[in-house]
């Protein structure tokens, strides 16, 4: 029989041991959070990296002179809007996108005076100019093999007149929007028109704010005319005989050309031809 002071002395054994392990597990959690702290304290000292700077903007902190600018333009995989990249040298200045005129979603800053373009979606290349951010003074479009294909003038980015040619250099339209009325995405207004390849007047129209009274005309292939739709000074349709003699009685309308807003800012711009290769067939791999 195990005698009461044997027991005793295991029980104190006992009780030594579960205090010498909590003492231990003590020590041991106080290490671990000293050891935590330290190694918080130092990441905090530790001084931040700096974000990195996109591109674009380590470009721009570049002054924008001293070389010529070039546009790039591509098209959107829906074809509907067209994406532009202004370059300075192997410097991106700007990117933008475009859709009927306007310009939006831009990042960077258009260069004020003289840019160069290539529009790689129609093989075409030209010059233009720029004040604030906008379109201002003459611009000229050349299709790839240098024929000239296109001369536009604008005022702070909307369009005044334009004229386009055939490949073999006959006019085939031509616009003035100097005193269009504003019919919202209808480029029909003001005073157009449109040719065949031979001269011959085929469509045109006159919507001016200036006159009450507007038409649209349409001609066969011969020139005489086809169809007549006159316009009241809101825009809506009217009889023949509601229109005003001088404007019904009118055979064509004149291109105003007015040669106070025909005015360019600058000397008229001087194209340097292309190289050979500066247009990327479709489905190149570079695309």
């Amino acid at each position: 029989m195990v005698s009461r002071e044997n027991k005793g002395s295991a029980g104190v054994i006992v009780i030594v041991i579960i205090v010498l392990v909590i003492v231990g597990i003590v020590m041991a959690n106080r290490w671990l959070q000293k050891e935590t702290g330290e190694i918080v304290s130092k990441s905090s000292d530790t001084p931040a990296e700096k974000p990195t700077s996109s591109p674009l903007q380590k470009k721009r902190s570049k002054t924008i002179q001293g070389e010529d600018f070039i546009r790039e333009v591509r098209l959107s995989p829906d074809r509907k809007i067209e994406i532009s990249i202004i370059h300075q040298g192997s410097i991106e200045i700007a990117r933008f996108k475009e859709s009927k005129g306007e310009i939006y979603d831009l990042i960077g800053q258009i260069p004020d005076g003289k840019v160069k373009f290539i529009n790689k979606s129609n093989e075409t290349y030209g010059v233009e100019y720029f004040r604030n951010g906008k379109r201002h003074g003459p611009a000229v479009v050349y299709y790839s093999d240098d024929v000239l294909r296109q001369e536009l003038f604008y005022q702070y980015g909307k369009l005044m007149t334009n004229t386009e040619y055939y490949h073999d250099g006959a006019v085939r339209m031509e616009q003035d929007y100097s005193d269009a009325r504003g019919y919202g995405d209808d480029p029909e207004v003001g005073i157009g028109k449109v040719y065949t390849r031979h001269g011959t007047v085929k469509f045109e129209w006159f919507l001016i704010n200036s006159e009450p009274v507007g038409f649209k005309k349409s001609y066969n292939q011969k020139g005489g005319l086809v169809d007549t739709v006159y316009f009241d000074e809101y825009g809506q349709v009217i009889e023949p005989e509601q229109a005003l003699p001088s404007v019904a009685d009118a055979p064509s309308a004149n291109i105003l050309m007015n040669s106070e807003i025909l005015a360019a800012p600058e000397t008229s711009p001087i194209v340097e031809k292309p190289h050979k290769q500066i247009f990327v067939p479709a489905n190149s791999p570079s695309d």
